[in-house]
């Protein structure tokens, strides 16, 4: 049995193993990033919230905080519109909902990065996270590369390739889970979306250099 992350396909056991370590490791970064916590609820941005990409190794500029903060009210009010399922689930419209968080970022070509950082923790079972990791497994194979895509069609497209894998093996993914899930003896539960993002990041080097927001967009060089 295998999963499948964009153009890689990964052995069950290897994923299983791959994904316990991470979740399970103090050099690695679930336990500050997934379980950090500013409120309870999904859909409002505390300013704490802003800051969340630090945690997992992505700088945010002062002038890109300054942009989250004027953004807060037109993404609440996209994050309200989230329906409560897993990506794997989701129908399309759900997936139109998802990309709609990130219409915020129209003639913004800099702060995607960011931004999915900011969000998957508000919903870690449907909003996806993005960086150059993830970029590699679906860009040309899945995803065809364009300079010219806004971000918001970017994620909704990246986003059904996800719910692709997701439900395609969705027994393999419960069972990755099911194992990172107890192999832990404190919260947050991992989702299988997080766990898709943490076999991305393996797959390219074990992460690679942490991605510089700046110089990531849609279809990077």
């Amino acid at each position: 049995m295998v999963v499948i992350v964009g153009s890689q396909s990964i052995d069950i056991s290897t994923a299983v193993k791959r994904v316990v370590e991470y979740v399970t490791s103090d050099d690695y970064l679930f336990g500050t990033y997934d379980a950090y916590r500013t409120n309870n609820d999904p859909n409002v941005l505390a300013d704490g919230d802003l800051l969340a990409p630090l945690l997992l190794n992505v700088q945010v500029r002062v002038r890109s905080y300054r942009k989250l903060q004027r953004w807060k009210r037109q993404i609440e009010q996209a994050l309200a519109q989230l329906p409560d399922v897993d990506l794997g689930d989701a129908t399309d419209s759900d997936i139109d909902k998802v990309g709609a968080c990130f219409d915020v970022l129209d003639g913004e070509p800099h702060m995607g990065v960011t931004l999915a950082k900011v969000l998957h923790r508000k919903h870690p079972r449907l909003l996806p996270l993005y960086d150059r990791n993830v970029y590699a497994c679906y860009v040309p194979e899945r995803l065809p590369a364009a300079t010219d895509r806004a971000w918001s069609d970017f994620i909704r497209l990246l986003a059904t390739e996800m719910r692709r894998d997701l439900a395609d093996h969705r027994e393999a993914w419960d069972d990755i889970c099911s194992e990172a899930n107890q192999a832990r003896d404190d919260p947050p539960e991992l989702t299988p979306l997080r766990a898709l993002d943490v076999l991305a990041w393996w797959t390219n080097g074990v992460g690679g250099d942490p991605a510089d927001p700046q110089q990531l967009h849609p279809s990077p060089e």
